[in-house]
């Protein structure tokens, strides 16, 4: 006892002089060391152990020592591998409800036999006609293959008169889930194209709409053609010379336009747009007994645009892509002095607008706001701001099926009043709204047919426009 304590004394005055947390640490690390001897002087001496008693073991006869149920498990308590004649009648078995076809080549009596019987026993123990029954590699191989494309038939993976076109390297991939289902005649003819999933009506509408992006290096040619009417007629009370006269009095203005618009599909998720559009615009009135009419066709106001997907949808999080729009007042304006009807607005305008898209299948729900700047400029010497707008939409699509949309929506856009020199136009300002609805049909080699029509539902808006696009992708 004396000596234990002079060399624990000993041991805390030497430890004295080091500080605190050292003192508390080394005791730890002594301790984690022998720990750590200890454990492993175990393991070793139970793997020396386990390799004297396995090959003893193994040397007694099969069924004089049972085994103990924890030594057919593993490390992991999986089960211990069953029997090679375990595995041939499962197997058998399996490959028996496969095909009609297989069960008649499966051999049961030969099965059953263990696999370890000289294969004169085997002969003996099976009849010629049972053993000419067996199959080769190559008629196995066979009926394997036509099993599994049956199986894949029923599936809607391969179609009933691909029958065994396909090679082993197309069979591969699709059952590990790397190729796309082939059609009749699996050479990637037009059925392949209806099958891929980005020539469907519903994604080609989403592109129409700013909802979806095109892949890189995609090209879409959509000519189209417009229609719009908006009319007013009543009555007015007028007073010349003392007399007073009602008089009917109209005014119809029809606007048929016809763009064409092409996009391509960038690398980083963007897109890049240009519209070009050519107008025919007519203007009928009349105030009494007396008519007037007049047309002007030309140019319109070109558009440029470029477009990047910001988020991809995840969980309540939808799609959201960003557009940057540019217009070029290409078109006449309705400010000289001859009094032409105006083709386009006269104006530069730079506009964005951000676009959420999100899939509640069957329906993909699309929605946008934006906002355009029409900058000021002169006309005739009159400084003029035509007021900035301001674009909501809410547009909902249903996949009535791969190759047919049908499509509801609602847009309004807002126009500030305008300024002339520096002064602002009381009743300048507008107010559209219109109810639009549509469908899309996919028709061969890649043309999507898209029929709309629109619903003004305020005064400043149209009274009805029809819309007819034909959309080419490349």
């Amino acid at each position: 006892m004396s000596q234990n304590s002079t060399s624990g004394t000993a041991m805390v005055a030497a430890l004295k002089p080091w500080p605190r947390p050292v003192r508390l640490l080394l005791p730890v690390v002594s301790s984690l060391s022998l720990w750590y001897v200890l454990i492993q002087g175990g393991a070793l001496g139970y793997a020396q152990l386990q390799t004297i008693i396995e090959p003893a073991l193994a040397a007694l006869p099969e069924g004089t020592v049972e085994e103990p149920p924890t030594m057919r498990t593993t490390a992991l308590n999986r089960p211990a591998r069953p029997k090679a004649e375990t595995l041939a009648l499962t197997y058998a078995s399996r490959l028996g409800t496969i095909d009609p076809a297989v069960s008649g080549t499966v051999v049961t009596p030969a099965a059953t036999l263990p696999l370890t019987l000289p294969s004169t026993e085997l002969s003996a123990r099976t009849t010629p006609d049972t053993r000419s029954l067996v199959p080769s590699d190559e008629d196995t191989d066979a009926i394997m293959r036509e099993a599994m494309l049956d199986l894949l038939r029923e599936l809607g993976l391969v179609s009933h008169t691909a029958g065994s076109k396909l090679s082993e390297i197309e069979l591969d991939g699709i059952v590990g889930g790397q190729g796309a289902p082939v059609g009749a005649t699996g050479s990637g003819g037009e059925n392949d194209d209806a099958s891929d999933p980005q020539l469907d009506a519903l994604n080609r509408v989403l592109v129409e709409t700013g909802g979806l992006l095109l892949p890189p290096w995609t090209v879409e040619l959509q000519p189209e053609i417009k229609y719009a009417y908006k009319g007013a007629n009543g009555l007015l009370i007028l007073d010349q010379g003392g007399q007073r006269q009602v008089l009917a009095h109209s005014a119809d203005l029809t606007r048929l336009e016809g763009a064409l618009t092409a996009r391509i599909g960038l690398p980083w998720r963007s897109q890049a747009e240009v519209r070009v559009p050519y107008l025919r615009v007519s203007e009928e009135s009349s105030f009494g007994n007396s008519s007037n009419s007049s047309s002007e066709h030309g140019l319109g106001d070109i558009e440029v645009a470029l477009s990047h997907q910001i988020f991809r949808e995840s969980g309540w999080v939808p799609d959201l892509i960003a557009e940057l729009r540019y217009r070029a007042p290409t078109g006449d304006d309705s400010f000289g002095s001859d009094g032409k009807l105006p083709l386009g607005t006269g104006f530069h305008g730079i506009g964005g607008r951000l676009t959420a898209v999100k899939a509640l299948d069957p329906v993909v729900v699309v929605g946008s706001v934006g906002y355009t700047a029409n900058l000021k400029d002169t006309k005739q010497g009159f400084d003029i701001d035509p007021g900035d707008s301001v674009d909501l939409g809410i547009t909902a699509i249903l996949a009535a099926g791969p190759g047919v949309s049908l499509r509801t929506g609602f847009g309004l856009s807002f126009t500030g009043e305008a300024e002339v020199d520096n002064s602002k136009i009381n009743g300048s300002d507008k107010t559209e709204g219109v109810l639009n609805l549509g469908g899309a049909v996919v028709l061969p080699n890649n043309i999507l047919l898209d029929l709309g029509v629109g619903i003004g539902v305020t005064d400043d808006a149209a009274d009805v426009t029809a819309r007819l696009a034909l959309t080419h992708r490349f």
